[in-house]
């Protein structure tokens, strides 16, 4: 069995849901529908999140940092205090983090101050803001289409690979990600519901959305007003969209700057430095996150089904054929903008182009309904059945990153030794002062345990200096390897 029983049973509860919301949908009961999609992707996202250690890649760094957030919520760090040296272009090893800007590690130490800090409490707000998410791009499809539409793309967002690991931490980015995604999809629906008053409030409404959106994510959040502008260039005369985008531009600067000002005078070489190395993504790859231009295109049958270039190829070649498909039209201008320019950057992440995801899921809704009804009207038997194939396996095919050996829900140990063994060590040491060397997880150390932790074994001098500060100087082995040469007054502790 390549899936655990917890996976399968939360896999079935899920789709006995949406099965639900189908019911509720041919009754026109679309805000119950939609709640019955939105519990289904809310149990596959906390099944996902539920492992009881740290995942590799980033959520272990932003774990730490908000941990850290809970006591100085105005100073990021990764390390609690500078013992030793350190150089603060290395985001891995610094003390002041300015890596990621704080909007998801603030909810994430506002989640662990209420909960307790562990893993599921870290997690919690990616599980309800993936799960928001699912609800916003049913309102979005319901505005730009129809509920029909709205309904089923959500079903699709509920059961992609991608986004429950970036909700479960799994991959690069994890949670901030998560959260970028959500206010990117929420600045255009509140967009699309500020029209209908006027361009003032249509303004304020991105403008506010796209401000906490560069709190989350810095330059990438900006997209999210040429998204608009494409969008709504064909149904709005020029200047009211220029008043539109001038209003947003200044709400988004008045929201996003109080923190910017802040950082850039409190950790002035921190935030120099991190701006230029996002600004550096563009013209550089970093962390060896490169490849082609044609990546993210070539990568989109993994994450949206290997038939996904069928439906976005019909949403274009209906666009051409028929130019009042201004829905369509619309969705397809929000895809291509973060693939375009992404696939301009040197740095190439799955994570970056996922805020033109829910445009995919809402095409590819688009696309199936239209051919689910073509199938319906025509009389050939063989036309039906290859139309029902193709139907078929536009369903089912996205979810299959989901449901692989190596995807979010993967049998795997989720309560694994090495993180019982750190978090042992409290119990072990006391409440002393205390500097744990040797540790190959030592940014998961800091998080399970109140001490500082080193990757690196201590030279004299640094266990002298420590000493003298006060702290209890530890080294932690597991019998790997040998000890010699230790300074003195150095204690050696192993895993029980």
């Amino acid at each position: 069995m390549w899936l655990p029983t917890g996976a399968l049973l939360t896999v079935v509860s899920a789709l006995a849901l949406v099965g639900l919301a189908y019911f509720l949908a041919q009754r026109q009961q679309w805000r119950r529908s939609i709640l019955a999609v939105a519990a289904a992707a809310l149990l596959i996202r906390g099944y996902a999140s539920a492992d009881l250690a740290l995942h590799p890649w980033d959520e272990r760094y932003h774990a730490l940092v908000a941990k850290h957030l809970i006591e100085t919520p105005l100073t990021p760090r990764l390390y609690p205090t500078p013992l030793l040296s350190y150089n603060y272009r290395e985001w891995t090893g610094n003390y002041v983090w300015m890596h990621k800007p704080p909007l998801a590690l603030w909810l994430e130490a506002g989640s662990m101050k209420t909960f307790g800090v562990h893993e599921f409490a870290l997690r919690l707000p990616s599980v309800l803001v993936s799960t928001a998410a699912v609800v916003v791009t049913f309102y979005i499809g319901t505005i730009l289409a129809s509920p029909g539409v709205g309904l089923l793309a959500a079903i699709f967002q509920t059961f992609n690979g991608l986004l429950v690991d970036l909700t479960s931490g799994r991959r690069v980015s994890d949670h901030v990600d998560t959260l970028l995604i959500l206010l990117f999809e929420l600045g255009i629906l509140l967009a699309l519901k500020g029209t209908r008053r006027n361009s003032t409030a249509t303004g304020i409404l991105l403008g506010a959305v796209c401000g906490a959106a560069y709190l989350t994510k810095s330059f990438p959040a900006l997209l999210m007003l040429p998204v608009w502008a494409v969008m709504r260039r064909e149904t709005t005369p020029l200047p009211s969209l220029a008043r539109e985008l001038g209003i947003a531009g200044v709400v988004a600067a008045a929201v996003a700057a109080p923190w910017t000002i802040y950082a850039a005078l409190a950790f002035p070489l921190e935030s120099s430095y991190e701006r230029a190395e996002a600004l550096r993504h563009i013209t550089q790859v970093v962390e060896n996150q490169g490849g082609p231009p044609w990546r993210y295109i070539a990568e989109m049958p993994r994450h949206f089904g290997e038939l996904i270039y069928v439906p976005v190829a019909i949403a274009i070649w209906s666009v051409f054929r028929h130019r009042s498909n201004g829905a369509r039209r619309a969705l397809l201008l929000w895809a291509a903008i973060p693939y375009v320019l992404f696939s301009a950057c040197a740095t190439k992440e799955p994570g970056y182009v996922m805020v033109a995801a829910p445009a995919l899921f809402l095409v590819q809704a688009d696309v199936w309904l239209s051919l689910w009804h073509k199938r319906q009207a025509d009389a050939q038997l063989a036309t039906r059945i290859l139309l029902g194939g193709l139907l078929c396996l536009l369903a089912v095919l996205p979810a299959r990153h989901l449901l692989e050996p190596t995807g979010p829900l993967e049998q795997r140990e989720r309560n694994p030794q090495w993180v019982r063994d750190l978090r042992g060590l409290t119990n072990r040491i006391g409440a002393e002062p205390a500097v744990v060397f040797n540790v190959e997880q030592c940014i998961e150390a800091m998080f399970y345990t109140p001490y500082v932790a080193y990757p690196y074994l201590p030279s004299a001098d640094q266990a002298r200096t420590l000493q003298q500060r006060g702290y209890k100087v530890y080294v932690f082995s597991d019998g790997s390897a040998p000890l010699s040469d230790l300074p003195p007054d150095v204690t050696v502790i192993r895993p029980e």
